[in-house]
C-alpha cells in the first residue's frame, strides 16, 4: 500500500497543488467580491417600456448576462482553471482522477496508520496514551 500511496503522490501532487490552489483563490475573491458593489444595468433602450424598479440586480434581457466586474471574470477564468475547463476535456478528466487521488490518499493513509497502530500495540507491552496515539 506504501508503494501506490508513495508513486500516486509524486504523479498528482502536483496537480493536487494547482487544485489546491486555484480553489483557495476563487474561494478567497468571492469572499472579497461579497462586500463589492455590482456593477449597474445599462440603461433601457428608447421607447422600451419602462419596468418599476425592485430590490436586487436587474433582470438580465432573454440571452444576456449582466455585465460582470473584473474581479468576477478573474473569478469565473481562476474557477475555469480550477475544474481543468480551460483546458479542455483532458484538463476536466485530470481534475477528476486528482479528486479521486485525494480520495485514495485520505483512504490509504488512514490505512497504514491502522497497520502502525496495531503493529505499534504489539510492540509496547503498556502503553501510555501518547505512545499509543502519536510517535515520538
Amino acid at each position: 500500500m506504501r508503494k501506490w500511496h508513495r508513486w500516486t503522490s509524486v504523479l498528482f501532487g502536483l496537480f493536487m497543488l494547482w487544485i489546491a490552489v486555484t480553489g483557495v483563490v476563487v474561494q478567497g475573491g468571492r469572499i472579497y467580491a461579497q462586500g463589492q458593489p455590482r456593477p449597474a444595468a445599462a440603461p433601457a433602450a428608447p421607447g422600451a417600456p419602462q419596468v418599476r424598479e425592485r430590490e436586487g440586480p436587474p433582470p438580465a434581457a432573454a440571452g444576456q448576462r449582466p455585465p460582470q466586474s473584473r474581479l468576477r471574470q478573474v473569478i469565473h477564468f481562476v474557477t475555469e482553471l480550477h475544474s481543468g475547463e480551460q483546458f479542455g476535456i483532458v484538463g476536466m478528466v485530470l481534475s477528476l482522477l486528482s479528486g479521486a487521488a485525494l480520495v485514495f490518499f485520505s483512504v490509504s493513509g488512514m490505512w497504514m496508520y491502522v497497520q502502525l497502530y496495531t503493529g505499534r500495540l504489539k510492540r509496547l507491552p503498556n502503553p501510555t496514551a501518547r505512545e499509543r496515539f502519536f510517535w515520538r
